[in-house]
């Protein structure tokens, strides 16, 4: 793998703030893959995004720039600063935003990219400006939204979720596919970002980063010959069946197994050179659910043994599915083997006679840990 320079070590920024002539609330976004900052509108009726790309009125070269826009119009109030933007949501006449307050750099992967968990966030609440409901409907109303909000904002993610703006890390490593088209299955907010692509804030304009839940870390070593190397551990937690241990357990009916988990292990020399060829290691494992229909009953109120039952019929239904899904994603990348022929050639070679789909030769091993 050669290095083709590092991805640059700039901060994020976002901002909250509050016009008091024009009665609204804005959002300052400016992410670290980027040179621009973004100057978002919140409708103050129905808490819709408002983005136009107009340059010197929602695009500036810095979040100072589009901060001084808005006070030229008279009296702003800074509400909330941050790192990153996570989410957004509008529930009934309150929308909710996530900011990250505080991360620290966990990993850092070849090429300088940088993975940051969120330690520090927080839910901040704007009112909408929308029409009473009739007293005999708001009470009503009002425990439902209360209850709304309090699933959503109660949700953990301090210690628990990182990002990376400049590299997709929702694949393994290398990934071709560039941050903003991450791997939605392991994307955790993926609803939440919705409203910023909507209103048009997708692609390199992207503002609200993929946040992985799991952990990522690295650390700087040396051999018993004193050479440096890197070493980064890389867990991403499926979203696509979660719930407690004795819940989610086998396929549901989207063939994806209960609580699965793709961790990633790089480790890599320490190049003295810019542009010689990095030496480097991926190995890329799952651990999660066995991939079939079965559940766990708990004895004696869940202080006893678990019982296993496997389904007597359809028990493998989806697994085929699930299995191709893997093969796809763990297809050889002929581009890391520039020089021979790669895995994925050799593939090609092997599929069946009139099949061009060579990940179908891509092998798939399980260890099942199942007791009966």
């Amino acid at each position: 793998m050669e290095q083709r320079g590092t991805a640059p070590h700039k901060e994020s920024v976002v901002l909250l703030a509050y016009s008091e002539v024009k009665k609204k609330h804005y959002i300052i976004a400016k992410p670290a893959h980027s040179s621009k900052a973004q100057l978002i509108r919140i409708d103050p009726e129905s808490g819709v995004l408002k983005w136009d790309q107009a340059v010197g009125r929602d695009t500036f070269d810095s979040e100072a720039e589009a901060l001084a826009y808005l006070q030229e119009q008279g009296r702003v109030e800074v509400l909330a600063h941050g790192k990153a933007v996570l989410g957004y949501a509008v529930l009934g006449p309150v929308a909710l935003l996530l900011v990250a307050e505080a991360v620290r750099v966990s990993g850092v992967l070849p090429g300088g990219h940088e993975i940051k968990t969120v330690t520090q966030s927080k839910w901040h609440r704007i009112n909408l400006q929308q029409p009473e409901l009739d007293p005999i409907n708001q009470a009503a109303a009002k425990a439902e939204l209360d209850r709304g909000i309090d699933k959503t904002t109660n949700f953990p993610v301090d210690g628990a979720h990182y990002y990376c703006e400049t590299l997709d890390i929702s694949r393994p490593f290398p990934s071709e596919r560039p941050a903003h088209q991450p791997s939605w299955a392991f994307v955790w907010n993926k609803a939440l970002s919705m409203p910023f692509r909507n209103a048009g804030l997708d692609g390199p304009q992207t503002v609200c980063p993929a946040l992985l839940q799991g952990m990522a870390e690295s650390r700087d070593m040396e051999d018993f010959d004193g050479r440096r190397f890197s070493y980064c551990l890389v867990s991403r937690r499926c979203r696509l069946h979660v719930g407690p241990r004795y819940k989610a357990r086998g396929l549901n009916e989207a063939a994806d197994p209960g609580n699965e988990i793709e961790c990633d292990q790089v480790v890599w020399k320490h190049s003295t050179a810019a542009g010689k060829p990095l030496a480097w290691s991926r190995y890329t494992w799952r651990r999660g659910s066995v991939p079939m229909w079965w559940t766990v009953n708990i004895r004696n109120g869940g202080m006893g043994e678990a019982e296993i039952k496997i389904r007597t019929t359809n028990t493998f239904r989806g697994s085929r599915r699930y299995v191709r899904r893997l093969q796809r994603r763990y297809m050889p990348n002929p581009h890391l083997e520039p020089d021979g022929e790669s895995d994925a050639t050799a593939a090609a070679a092997a599929a069946p006679a009139g099949s061009q789909d060579a990940s179908l030769q891509v092998p798939v091993v399980f260890f099942s840990l199942l007791r009966k």
